[in-house]
C-alpha cells in the first residue's frame, strides 16, 4: 500500500482546529476579561448581600487578567501553530502551537495535536531529519 497521499489532510485538518482552537481561546480571554467588572458591578448592585466581596475583588481582578493574559498568549500561539500547518512549514513550532491548543480548547486540541504528530513526514524540510538521516557514513 502506497503511503504518498495517504495522510496529506492531516497537516490542514491540524491547521484547522488549530485556528478554531486559538479562536475560542481568544473569545475565552475576552469573556475572562470581562468577568471583574461583573463582580464589581453584582457588588455594587446589593453590597450588604455580598458582604466581604469588595475586600477580594481586587484579587480576584488581579488572578482573572493573569488568566487572561496567559490565555491570549496561548491562543495566538496556537493560531500561528495553525498558519504554519496549513502552509506545511516548520513542524516543530505548529506543533508547538497544536500543544499551547490543548489549553485553550482540549478536544479541538487533543485531535490537532495527533494530526500535525503524525504527518511530520508532509511538512517541508522534514523529509530528512529522521534518526536515520542523521547517522554518518563509516
Amino acid at each position: 500500500m502506497s503511503n504518498s497521499g495517504s495522510n496529506r489532510w492531516m497537516p490542514t485538518a491540524g491547521g484547522i482546529l488549530n485556528i478554531i482552537s486559538g479562536a475560542f481561546g481568544i473569545l475565552g480571554s475576552v469573556v475572562i476579561f470581562l468577568m471583574p467588572i461583573y463582580f464589581q458591578a453584582l457588588y455594587d448592585s446589593a453590597p450588604e448581600t455580598f458582604d466581604g466581596l469588595n475586600e477580594v475583588i481586587p484579587t480576584i481582578t488581579v488572578v482573572l487578567i493573569t488568566i487572561g493574559v496567559a490565555t491570549i498568549i496561548l491562543s495566538v500561539l496556537a493560531l500561528i501553530g495553525g498558519i504554519l500547518a496549513l502552509q506545511r512549514r516548520r513542524w516543530g513550532l505548529a506543533l508547538a502551537g497544536a500543544i499551547c491548543a490543548l489549553f485553550t480548547s482540549n478536544i479541538t486540541g487533543i485531535v490537532a495535536l495527533v494530526f500535525i504528530a503524525m504527518s511530520r513526514k508532509e511538512f517541508a524540510g522534514q523529509a530528512n531529519s529522521s534518526p536515520d538521516a542523521l547517522q554518518t557514513p563509516p
